[in-house]
C-alpha cells in the first residue's frame, strides 16, 4: 500500500530565483488567487535512516505569483517556464507531469491521478520539456512548458495543473513499512474569450438508508462556463403531512469548476421515526444570486423494507431559473 498526499506550491517572492531569463511567446496577467491550501515546499521523511529530511518546491519561474493565468485565443500557445528547487542537502529525483483539474465533493480544486494518467481536457494541453529531473542539494532548475489551446476549444475556464513528485517512495510516518509519495502543484487557468455563461443543475438525489441511520448524496453540476465560488441552501425534510422535520445545511464553499459534476453528503444527524418522508433541495449560486430549485414530489419510507447499504434512486423534478 502507497500513501500519496497533494499540496498547492505558492513560494513568496522574496525567495531567491536562479531560474534564467526564458523567452515567452504571450504573457498575460496572473490576476485570479485560488482558495487552495498553500505550502512553499514539501518537506519528505528521510527516505535513508541518518540522513536530513528532503524538501523540494515547485514555482513559476516569474516572480510573486503562485499559479499560471493565461487567455489564449483558441490555437494559440504560450511557452513558460516553472522552477524546481531542492532545499535540503542531498540530491532530489522528481516526476514532472501535468493533471486535469477537477472539484472536490466539497468544493475547492484537486488534480486527481498520477504517472500515466489519460487527461481528457487541459491537462492535455500541457506538454513538459522534462518528465523526470534530478536537482542536485540547494539548486534550483528552470524547465519550459508549453500550452497550446486546441482550436475547437470552448469559451470559459479550463484547469490544469503541473505536478511534481518524489521518484522513489518513502518510509513513512509513524508507519515506515508504508512507503510515501508526496506532490505539489501549480495549477494553470485558462480563459478563453467569449461571453461568459453562469448555470448549475441538481441533477439527482440518492438517499441512503441502513438500520436507523441516514444521509442523502446531492448531485450538482455547473452548467455554465466559469467556476462557481459557492453554493449554498438546505436540504429539508418534511413527512407525508408537510411537517417539518429538519433543516440540512448545503454549503459548497469551495470553487465548483465549469462542467464539473460533483456529488455532496448531506448527513442526517438523528433518528427518523418509520414513516414516509418528503425532501426538498434548494440552493443558490452565483454572484447575482440566482436560484436553481429541486424537490420530490413523492414519498419514500424510512427505515421501511430498504436492505442495509442500498441506495434508493428518486428522480427530481428541475426547475431553473432563467439567468440574467
Amino acid at each position: 500500500m502507497r500513501r500519496e498526499t497533494l499540496a498547492v506550491s505558492n513560494r513568496s517572492s522574496s525567495q531567491a530565483d536562479r531560474a534564467t531569463a526564458g523567452g515567452r511567446s504571450k504573457r498575460h496577467p496572473h490576476r485570479l488567487l485560488l482558495p487552495l491550501m498553500v505550502t512553499a515546499t514539501l518537506v519528505l521523511a528521510c527516505p535513508v535512516l541518518g540522513q536530513e529530511p528532503i524538501s523540494f518546491g515547485l514555482r513559476p519561474a516569474q516572480q510573486g505569483i503562485g499559479h499560471f493565468t493565461y487567455s489564449l485565443e483558441p490555437g494559440e500557445s504560450i511557452t513558460d517556464e516553472i522552477v524546481a528547487s531542492n532545499a535540503c542537502d542531498v540530491a532530489v529525483t522528481l516526476r514532472i507531469y501535468a493533471l486535469d483539474a477537477h472539484s472536490s465533493s466539497n468544493g475547492g480544486v484537486i488534480f486527481p491521478g498520477g504517472v500515466g494518467t489519460v487527461n481528457t481536457s487541459a491537462g492535455a494541453w500541457l506538454s513538459l520539456s522534462l518528465s523526470q529531473v534530478t536537482i542536485e542539494p540547494g539548486m534550483d532548475i528552470t524547465l519550459p512548458f508549453t500550452f497550446t489551446v486546441p482550436i475547437d476549444a470552448r469559451v470559459g475556464e479550463h484547469v490544469a495543473g503541473i505536478v511534481a513528485e518524489n521518484a522513489e517512495p518513502i518510509a513513512g510516518s509513524p508507519n515506515p513499512n508504508i512507503p510515501v509519495v508526496q506532490r505539489i502543484a501549480l495549477p494553470v487557468w485558462e480563459t478563453v474569450p467569449g461571453p461568459t455563461v453562469t448555470g448549475l443543475q441538481i441533477g439527482s438525489v440518492e438517499c441512503a438508508a441502513w438500520g436507523a441511520n441516514s444521509g442523502f448524496h446531492v448531485e450538482m453540476t455547473n452548467t455554465g462556463n466559469v467556476s462557481l465560488n459557492a453554493v449554498l441552501g438546505t436540504l429539508q425534510i418534511t413527512n407525508q403531512t408537510h411537517l417539518p422535520i429538519c433543516s440540512l445545511p448545503v454549503e459548497v464553499n469551495g470553487k465548483l469548476l465549469a462542467g464539473d459534476t460533483i456529488v455532496y453528503p448531506v448527513n442526517v444527524n438523528q433518528t427518523l421515526p418509520p414513516d414516509r418522508y418528503r425532501v426538498a433541495v434548494d440552493v443558490t449560486y452565483g454572484d447575482d444570486g440566482f436560484q436553481d430549485s429541486a424537490s420530490w414530489n413523492s414519498f419514500f419510507r424510512f427505515p421501511g423494507w430498504y436492505p442495509e447499504n442500498h441506495y434508493l434512486h428518486v428522480p427530481l423534478y428541475i426547475r431553473n431559473f432563467p439567468l440574467r
